[in-house]
């Protein structure tokens, strides 16, 4: 698990300070940046249907995996195995309470092919 943090100030962070989730290297499950606040899609400049990501000041995520063997002798000789996930995590603003946080969490679970890799 892991958990960031942006440099506290009292004014606003800039867009290249804050932290993103979602996508394969985050939150599996998910859209890249797609967990956390949006834009408004009636915003200037907005690029998509659901509006812009615009990250967080702080983040937390946890992720789990549950690899095993496959019933197919092929694929255990090529190394390849199966996996159970689960991911969970949630991008704040400074200031917002821990319920706050926790009550917004984002979870996936699902299950994938894990291929060995040199």
């Amino acid at each position: 698990s892991k958990a960031n943090h942006s440099t506290i100030t009292d004014c606003s962070s800039h867009i290249s300070d804050r932290f993103f989730l979602g996508g394969a290297l985050t939150m599996r499950g998910f859209e890249y940046k797609g967990v956390g606040p949006r834009s408004h899609e009636s915003d200037v400049g907005a690029s998509s249907s659901g509006g812009d990501s615009l990250g967080g000041d702080m983040t937390w995520q946890f992720g789990a995996n549950l690899a095993f063997p496959l019933p197919s002798g092929l694929l255990n000789a090529a190394g390849i195995k199966g996996q159970l996930f689960l991911n969970a995590g949630n991008l704040t603003e400074w200031g917002a309470s821990m319920r706050t946080v926790c009550r917004g969490a984002r979870v996936s679970v699902g299950t994938g092919l894990m291929l060995p890799t040199p």
